[in-house]
């Protein structure tokens, strides 16, 4: 009878223990911790990527939707090279993704992208090595082998256009090309000659000819006809 009863007196003892260490620890102790994984991505254009919470009803928004893009499942899908952030919020909890988008072509190169630049401000910012310099021309050496002129052309002191001619290209080269430019600017459609690509902020219209001396030409942004 008399151990019956400790054994009674023993669980009751302990209850009111762990009732009194449960009433001392704090509520958020027992609710798992709001975790996005992982908390930095590093990813190549035109990928998709699935980010994980461990909480439910979590809304995904990214600060620049031209460089990626995230659905309400935490989708990424990226689209242009370049630095973002996507915010996971629950709650009142925020959790920041660093988003690096790279790209997979750099052998191409590009002028200035300065549609306002005097001839002397191009000078002073161009690192290439100059060739040659008139009042309304500057002529600069690549280290591609692709290239036969690199050059900028002026009117009233202003920059006008940036121009690439190409020796010649092949298929593959055309492709990657298209790619190139893809993955730094917002594609806008072609007409019979040229492909159309713009910056995100719409300042420099971006014109790619494949006739039988391709070029690339930078200018002043304008709307297509």
């Amino acid at each position: 009878m008399n151990f019956t009863i400790s054994k009674i007196s023993v669980a009751i003892s302990f209850s009111l223990i762990l009732s009194i260490f449960n009433a001392c620890v704090k509520k958020d102790e027992f609710i798992q911790k709001f975790q996005i994984d992982p908390n930095k991505v590093e990813i190549y254009t035109y990928e998709e990527f699935q980010l994980k919470a461990n909480k439910e009803v979590v809304k995904w928004t990214s600060s620049n939707e031209f460089i990626c893009q995230v659905n309400e499942n935490g989708l990424l899908k990226t689209r242009h090279i370049g630095k973002a952030v996507v915010q996971a919020k629950f709650q009142d909890e925020i959790i920041n993704i660093d988003i690096l988008v790279k790209p997979r072509f750099t052998h191409f190169p590009e002028p200035v992208p300065r549609m306002d630049a005097s001839l002397l401000e191009i000078l002073k910012i161009e690192e290439r090595t100059l060739i040659s310099q008139s009042l309304v021309q500057l002529i600069y050496q690549t280290d591609s082998k692709l290239i036969d002129h690199f050059y900028y052309l002026f009117f009233n002191n202003k920059l006008k256009y940036a121009i690439i001619d190409y020796i010649t290209l092949t298929g593959t080269q055309y492709d990657e090309l298209l790619f190139f430019y893809d993955e730094r600017y917002e594609y806008l459609g072609k007409s019979k000659r040229d492909h159309y690509f713009t910056d995100q902020n719409k300042n420099i219209l971006i014109a790619i000819s494949f006739q039988s001396k391709p070029n690339v030409r930078y200018m002043q942004y304008q709307e297509l006809d």
